[in-house]
């Protein structure tokens, strides 16, 4: 039975590199088509995980399978994001770090040994109560609920950008715009990573306010979901960490979208908003490096990718004074 389908493309070959996967409903790849529905590979895993049968009639081999996790190719592992797990030997290759929680079921064990119902997202995952961003075993807002935890669910990762109005790029010798240089205003930038309660990236930097406010406008204060889009973000600067999957979000202060490309152009909301960084390592920051997506600096973005390998789904707060 499929379950859901989702798609991505390599535009640079039109459609002869897009692909469509289709999910079982543990969302383990099963089926891979090609745009025209023409199948191009299946796969059948046993319980676990382990493939029973991978049959491919192209060179196109899926990377996301057992419940849609990467699969190592070197390795075999399948990266979770908290933990990296081995079907061959049904578990995980570190411990439950909240296993004290559960000491009757092994701190190895993966879906308390029943894998045909139950799924484990990422090992663990991020919640806030009133300001506090906290780690839970819950792996949705739905969950979290039915055991009576109060919060807020947040995701495998969680990123806080906390910036302000007044934010206002740097320069060097009195030329350019930087993230960076003299006198700058940035946005104070902490990463809650997949990795457990101590995996906290504290003092990247950050800015919020777009390339030029004025012309641009800037995405409200507000806490979003964030996705990695398997496709990415078009244009010279690359970045896979789109915000509401590409759709709606609302502008600062309503204020009309500006950018005559946008779905929402001279509406109160953009679109096509990601996570990234400049161009260039320098940290100079060009025109229309940014018309609504959150900047980092180069080297916060390494760390940000870095820490985020394997990551699906994340959350994202953007929080800025009123000065």
């Amino acid at each position: 039975m499929l379950n859901s389908i989702t798609c991505y493309a390599n535009l640079s070959h039109a459609y002869d590199h897009i692909y469509y996967t289709h999910n079982d409903h543990l969302g383990s790849a099963s089926w891979i088509t090609r745009y025209d529905g023409k199948p191009i590979q299946y796969i059948h895993y046993l319980p676990y995980g382990q493939l029973l049968a991978n049959q491919m009639s192209s060179g196109y081999d899926e990377r996301f399978k057992f419940i849609g996790k990467e699969r190592d190719v070197e390795s075999g592992y399948d990266f979770f994001g908290a933990r990296s797990y081995c079907s061959p030997f049904k578990h995980w290759l570190s411990p439950d770090p909240l296993s004290d929680k559960d000491p009757g079921i092994s701190s190895y064990a993966y879906c308390r040994w029943n894998p045909v119902r139950n799924i484990d997202i990422d090992g663990a995952d991020w919640y806030e109560d009133d300001g506090t961003i906290n780690w839970t075993e819950c792996k949705s807002q739905q969950e979290m609920d039915k055991l009576s935890i109060k919060g807020k669910y947040l995701g495998e990762a969680f990123i806080s950008f906390e910036g302000s109005r007044q934010e206002r790029f740097g320069m060097i010798n009195g030329q350019g715009k930087y993230l960076g240089g003299d006198n700058p205003i940035l946005a104070d930038v902490t990463l809650y990573g997949p990795n457990g309660p101590d995996d906290i990236t504290r003092d990247l930097v950050g800015f919020t306010m777009t390339s030029d406010y004025n012309k641009y406008g800037a995405i409200a204060d507000g806490w979003y979901r964030g996705n990695y889009d398997k496709v990415g973000k078009r244009g010279a600067i690359p970045s896979h960490w789109a915000l509401e999957r590409r759709g709606k979000i609302p502008t600062l202060d309503n204020i009309p979208n500006p950018v005559k490309t946008s779905n929402y152009y001279l509406k109160p909301y953009k679109d096509g908003i990601f996570i990234h960084s400049t161009l260039k390592d320098d940290n100079r920051v060009g025109s229309q490096t940014s018309q609504g997506c959150l900047l980092l600096d180069w080297k916060s973005m390494d760390i940000f990718n870095s820490k985020m390998h394997g990551v699906q789904s994340f959350g994202v707060c953007v929080i800025r004074d009123k000065k």
